[in-house]
């Protein structure tokens, strides 16, 4: 038995290591998650603005209220800055101040949007590669 290509195969698949290493899913991954902060500047509530503009990504957790987009061994944090304090209030609200949610419902409304831009920038950089 002799097997054809493999050695075709075997190079695609080192390409295919180098193409989804951790920069293009850090990349990847923040592109993704920049959607979900768009929505939630959208739905901030305004007084000053700061809160609206504080909402931004990283990839450490500084930011006092956040969600996170998780890859394999990336983690790209989405939420308001953290000296920003009043956010959760905002978001949750307190006893005397109704919640006026932006974070979670930016992460419902987007969900589709964000898998469909993981998907679409991994298989991106896949075919690039092979």
């Amino acid at each position: 038995m002799k097997l054809v290509g493999v050695d075709r195969l075997m190079g695609n698949l080192r390409r295919l290591q180098t193409a989804v290493d951790h920069g293009v899913q850090t990349r990847v991954a923040l592109n993704a998650a920049e959607i979900v902060a768009d929505r939630a500047r959208q739905l901030a509530p305004v007084d000053t603005g700061r809160l609206r503009d504080s909402i931004g990504i990283s990839l450490t957790p500084p930011r006092e209220m956040s969600f996170s987009i998780r890859g394999d061994g990336v983690r790209v944090f989405i939420g308001p800055a953290a000296d920003v304090i009043y956010a959760p209030y905002v978001e949750f609200g307190t006893w005397r101040q109704a919640p006026h949610p932006f974070m979670r419902p930016a992460l419902d409304m987007t969900r589709d949007e964000v898998q469909q831009a993981l998907a679409h920038g991994l298989w991106s950089a896949i075919k690039s590669s092979i």
